[in-house]
């Protein structure tokens, strides 16, 4: 496939901007040297009026309370929005997705530090994640877990979120596209693609490694470790603390489907 030379910037990162003499070797120094946004290259290459908009979500009733039914049936009180952490992802780079000690040790820093509840989600991906987080016992009290099999009901459950602690993943798209504040934790990936529009905050690792999209990493040291619990807090707690609280669940009336867009 072919791209013109106003979308260099955007397809020459990617897989499309491989040829004979560009290695993916190549193409990871681009991404790495970049410091534009996803949103801001393409505004750009398809000469799109500013400012950039933030991608909406919406999700169809029925689908919010299914999403909300799943919380109800953990405890969670009506009315009542959790943290959500999401912490998987693709392995297409090894270490994106966060392995189960590491995901036991953020929760019990969190709920240590915040009178919140925490809930995780995933998909089938996850699945191995969260059996193994289900036999953990946590100090505390163990975190609510929401397993979705569609991303449709991964979109209604994290729009029911008060924040999301989030990978770079589809959830993280989500979540921002529904207008929920997202802490995202960056390691293998760049934080500079992502926008978050005020409403979240970005971590990157401290390793100087980061942002090196190697599909296997041999290194020593583990780029998801650069990334402290108290980074974490601190951001939760200025997001808790400056965001305006999001209204009481009620029974959502909106009977539209899922309708992603730009506006």
């Amino acid at each position: 496939m072919n791209f013109t030379d106003d979308l260099e910037a955007w397809f020459g990162m990617g897989l499309l901007g491989l040829t004979r003499s560009r290695t993916i070797a190549d193409v990871n120094l681009l991404k790495q040297d970049n410091d534009e946004s996803c949103l801001s290259l393409l505004y750009r290459g398809l000469g799109l009026p500013l400012p950039i908009h933030r991608p909406v979500i919406r999700v169809s009733a029925a689908e919010r309370l299914q999403a909300r039914r799943s919380f109800l049936a953990q405890g969670v009180q009506d009315g009542e929005r959790p943290i959500g952490l999401f912490l998987g992802g693709s392995s297409r780079w090894g270490r994106k997705p966060w392995l189960p000690a590491q995901v036991r040790d953020i929760l019990e820093g969190l709920m240590l530090s915040f009178d919140q509840r925490f809930a995780i989600v995933g998909g089938p991906t996850e699945a191995k994640c969260f059996a193994e987080l289900k036999a953990i016992r946590f100090s505390q009290y163990s975190p609510i877990i929401v397993e979705v099999d569609s991303v449709r009901m991964m979109a209604a459950t994290v729009s029911e979120f008060q924040l999301l602690v989030t990978t770079d993943s589809l959830p993280m798209h989500l979540a921002i596209a529904a207008g929920v504040p997202v802490i995202a934790l960056f390691g293998p990936t760049s934080a500079a693609e992502i926008d978050v529009f005020d409403k979240g905050a970005k971590i990157e690792t401290a390793l100087t490694c980061r942002r090196c999209y190697l599909r296997k990493c041999e290194q020593r040291e583990d780029c998801r470790d650069g990334i402290s619990v108290e980074r974490i807090e601190a951001a939760t707690r200025d997001i808790l603390s400056r965001a305006a609280p999001r209204p009481e669940w009620k029974h959502p009336s909106d009977n539209n489907p899922l309708n992603l867009f730009f506006g």
